[in-house]
């Protein structure tokens, strides 16, 4: 999520549920207490996140006229000094927000120091962890150790916030009992006059003739998104006579996988690697200028590709029966299709036959799968009220 906008409802929640300090201290900073593994085995996904959190910080400086001020401890990978880390920020710097931890077990054991101290801790799942550990280790007994271990972490969360009831489902299934409550994805993508010239530059580049259509794909090149069978299923289009180009546009580990897949399929004049585009504008250039996204990942929870093409009313085709699909209806506001190369093709050339039929899903896909950060946000903001206000009712009735 955009994590600005989580460092501000964080801060403000705090601030609407009575963690301010007095009026006549409303200029002092509003302190976000932060503990990462900096040091030791964690410490490259701690310093990530640790740039995440600070470029938000500068991004959003202020929060009702008040500087943001991030207290930082370093746990140094170490579960004990997690444990210490939010017992310092908790006693000493008297922080009434804490962002943290990376690492499951760093995150188990500070968040035990939370709930003794009252604090609300609430988590977020967005990950596939069963399938992630099953792809790399081949002992189904740590795979099942280790799915248990995540399970505790998310269970000693007061909430865990989760995009859509597929992604809720994922959570039950490995057996995570905490209280869930949904928060869908969101994008600052938007259509702007600059979209919309540099849109037409894309299709003029890249459409040979006004009925080509233009399929999409945005994201890594891996092999973990099924990108084989899309491009498979290009080939299908070809067989049928179906006239179109498939763009890919992003860059990752398997790309020359990808790229020799295509020389094989003689695919070269079809389907084009565009590489990495940066910039708001120029991304949504892309997604104005086609006719469809092509997403056929069994793995991806919930796709922000899927929420950052309807900001430009572009609908997807997902697979049928898959988390990702979740929010989208087949003809209505999207296209799914059962996992297999001809069965995408069939859909594909159905959905982009009927160009009255594609405008209305192209319509229905702006209208229900579009939402801006800035309204997530509020809800975010909601649900943190709700569960500081709900904990600190909890500590009055048991003093």
């Amino acid at each position: 999520m955009n994590v600005a906008k989580l460092c501000a409802s964080a801060a403000l929640a705090a601030l609407a549920c009575g963690f301010a300090v007095p009026a006549a201290q409303a200029a002092d900073p509003i302190k976000i207490g932060v503990y990462l593994p900096l040091t030791g085995q964690n410490a490259f996904g701690g310093q990530l996140e640790l740039e995440g959190i600070q470029l938000a910080q500068k991004a959003q400086p202020t929060v009702l006229d008040r500087p943001v001020e991030l207290v930082i401890v370093d746990n140094k990978s170490d579960k004990v000094e997690a444990a210490n880390a939010v017992t310092r920020l908790t006693e000493r710097d008297k922080v009434p927000v804490i962002i943290g931890t990376y690492g499951s077990s760093l995150a188990l054991a500070g968040g035990e120091v939370a709930e003794r101290a009252g604090v609300p801790v609430i988590g977020t799942f967005h990950s596939q962890y069963k399938k992630d550990f099953a792809r790399y280790l081949k002992s189904r007994f740590l795979q099942k150790r280790l799915l248990s271990h995540v399970v505790k972490v998310f269970d000693r969360c007061d909430l865990v916030l989760t995009m859509t009831e597929a992604t809720e489902a994922v959570a039950r299934s490995y057996g995570c009992k905490a209280k869930i409550a949904l928060l869908p994805n969101g994008t600052n993508l938007k259509e702007t006059e600059k979209t919309a010239a540099a849109a037409a530059e894309v299709a003029a580049r890249y459409r040979e003739n006004p009925r080509q259509k233009l399929l999409l794909f945005v994201g890594r090149l891996y092999l973990l998104k099924n990108l084989e069978l899309a491009i498979d299923a290009c080939a299908r289009l070809r067989d049928r006579g179906f006239d179109f180009k498939f763009l890919l546009v992003g860059w990752g580990k398997d790309e020359e996988v990808l790229r020799r897949q295509v020389r094989d399929l003689s695919l070269e004049e079809r389907v084009l690697f565009v590489g990495r585009v940066d910039g708001a504008e120029n991304l949504g250039a892309y997604y104005k200028a086609c006719d469809l996204l092509l997403f056929p990942s069994a793995y991806d929870m919930d796709p922000l590709v899927k929420n950052e093409a309807a900001a430009f009313s572009l609908p997807a085709i997902l697979a049928e029966g898959t988390p990702a699909a979740s929010g989208v209806t087949d003809g209505v506001n999207g296209y799914i299709a059962p996992l297999g190369a001809d069965a995408f093709a069939e859909r594909i050339i159905s959905a982009l036959s009927d160009e009255a039929a594609h405008a209305a899903v192209r319509a229905r896909a702006h209208e229900t799968l579009y939402r801006p950060w800035d309204e997530i946000a509020a809800e975010h903001l909601r649900l943190y009220r709700e569960e500081i206000a709900r904990k600190a009712a909890q500590g009055e009735k048991t003093r």
